[in-house]
């Protein structure tokens, strides 16, 4: 089944959980991919967009609560490429699970898959490859009603940041559970919730260092109004 959520203006992290369980299976929250307003040529409407973290001191993730208790078998989240695969980009991918604001690692094994028909576009015009990650057999139970945080931590290959994909749920086209307009930053390891991140809610609103096209020193820059502050606050 899928779970629906509430979709709010905002930018986010896009992530399917697959339940597994004696009675059913299938997707139990989704944000997926955009299928409107893609790439430059949407302009201030623009929907798609991605990120990586601004230095090593910390990963990104997001957050997700679920409707009931629930076991939670996969997890998958969309990677910009810089045109190679995941496996050759990156040493490493690590899955990091838990109950708000501390996480645990979960996994390391992860299944990348070419998304057709799909690329995203940078301000420069290049079209870049996307990825599906997938972390499977996690066997995860999960609680109804509580918050859930995750994080993806990566170490270096031929590149050494790792940008995920995320899309602003008003003008995606898609299914957007739970978008709230923020996400997260992870220290560690253990890795704890450390920043809050609002990349700006406004349309046309823009990264720094978290865009695959906007490769900049900056941790978020741009035409947005987002900010960064700590946890908490």
């Amino acid at each position: 089944m899928t779970l629906s959520g509430v979709s709010q203006l905002g930018r986010r992290v896009l992530i399917v959980l697959a339940l597994a369980s004696s009675l059913s299976a299938g997707v139990i929250f989704e944000r997926a991919l955009p299928t409107a307003n893609l790439n430059n040529a949407a302009g201030a409407d623009r929907s798609n967009i991605s990120w990586a973290p601004g230095d090593n001191t910390y990963i990104l993730g997001d957050d997700f609560t679920l409707g009931s208790d629930s076991v939670i078998n996969s997890l998958s989240v969309w990677e910009v490429s810089n045109n190679g695969s995941p496996t050759t980009e990156f040493g490493s991918l690590s899955l990091y699970v838990g109950a708000d604001p501390n996480l645990s690692f979960i996994s390391s094994s992860y299944t990348p898959s070419l998304v057709s028909g799909y690329q995203y576009q940078g301000s420069s015009g290049t079209f870049y490859d996307v990825y599906k990650i997938t972390f499977s057999g996690l066997n995860l139970s999960a609680a109804g009603g509580v918050l859930y945080d995750f994080g993806i931590g990566a170490t270096p290959g031929t590149e050494s940041s790792l940008f995920l994909h995320g899309s602003n749920a008003a003008l995606s086209g898609s299914t957007q559970d739970g978008a709230d307009g923020l996400f997260l930053g992870f220290t560690g390891p253990p890795y704890s919730l450390a920043y809050v991140i609002d990349p700006g809610c406004g349309r046309g609103a823009s990264l720094g260092q978290g865009q695959r096209h906007q490769r900049g020193n900056r941790w978020i820059r741009g035409s947005g109004t987002g900010h960064v502050r700590p946890a908490g606050h």
